[in-house]
């Protein structure tokens, strides 16, 4: 998934939106798409701040 962004991403970052990624795939597949994001953050061992930042898409 990291291959389609349009720029290179640190390490650390590159492993926090995996990590959101995969948590939000994993809540949103058990709980609907209205889980909340503080949630997904929550799972995935980051902030509520870093799990936006990083499902920014156009960024």
């Amino acid at each position: 998934m990291t291959d389609r962004l349009p720029h290179n991403l640190r390490s650390d970052a590159r492993d926090n939106r995996e990590r959101i990624v995969a948590a939000a795939h994993a809540l949103f597949a058990a709980e609907g798409l209205d889980a909340p994001m503080h949630e997904v953050a929550r799972r995935a061992g980051v902030s509520p701040a870093t799990s936006r930042w990083r499902t920014c898409f156009w960024c």
